[in-house]
């Protein structure tokens, strides 16, 4: 059985200035490795390595982008965010909550009004390619954090969840709210369930339909 990789874009319309200093606190904030060291793209990214207990991801920034500019960041989490990549329960509900940390820390440093995690092959069904951010949301990602603002424009998480971004007709698993009035979404309880997860520690979660 084939596994997942997953990755992670952030989107703003007003990126920090010193966006890969701030990124790399983040990390060592939620438990990856300060040390990055970085890779060699041949082209005007840049991108660089950091590791969660021997567990590898990749951080790209891009502040280049004229087809895509409010695309600052991606991170790639390669195959570790499958339970399928694990052996033992107790470890992949460890790193999921880590990596749960570190997308709501990247989010906040990179001043972000959109985060989606998908499964990578399906990077051009997620990520918006222009603005309004509100208009080219075309589906709802497994995972999400959307800012006040931008549900503002969808007029409430209700209006984020209609058709034909959201084909189900139950409201999201979980909302978690963070310090800035943001909104971690999580849609689906699987695959994150199937490895043992259930709840992180950073953030406390909701059942959905207290949002929606």
């Amino acid at each position: 059985m084939s596994v997942n990789h997953y990755m992670a874009s952030f989107h703003t319309r007003d990126p920090s200035s010193n966006l890969i200093e701030l990124s790399n606190e983040a990390c060592a904030e939620a438990g990856f490795s300060y040390d990055w060291s970085e890779i060699e793209t041949g082209n005007e990214l840049r991108s660089f390595k950091t590791s969660y207990k021997n567990n590898t991801i990749n951080i790209t920034f891009d502040h280049t982008s004229d087809s895509n500019p409010h695309l600052t960041l991606i991170v790639n989490f390669r195959e570790h965010l499958s339970p399928l990549d694990w052996e033992k329960r107790n470890t992949y509900r460890e790193f999921l909550d880590t990596s749960i940390e570190l997308l709501c820390g990247l989010y906040k440093c990179s001043n972000a009004d959109y985060m989606g995690l998908f499964v990578k092959s399906k990077y051009d069904t997620f990520v918006p390619t222009d603005l309004p951010l509100a208009n080219h949301i075309e589906t709802i990602p497994p995972i999400g954090i959307y800012s006040e603002s931008l549900l503002q424009e969808f007029e409430g998480l209700a209006g984020l969840f209609t058709e034909p971004r959201w084909e189900g007709s139950s409201p999201p698993w979980r909302v978690g709210e963070l310090e800035d009035g943001s909104l971690l979404v999580i849609t689906h309880p699987k695959p994150w369930t199937d490895g043992g997860w259930t709840e992180p520690s950073y953030v406390d979660l909701r059942p959905g339909e207290e949002y929606v």
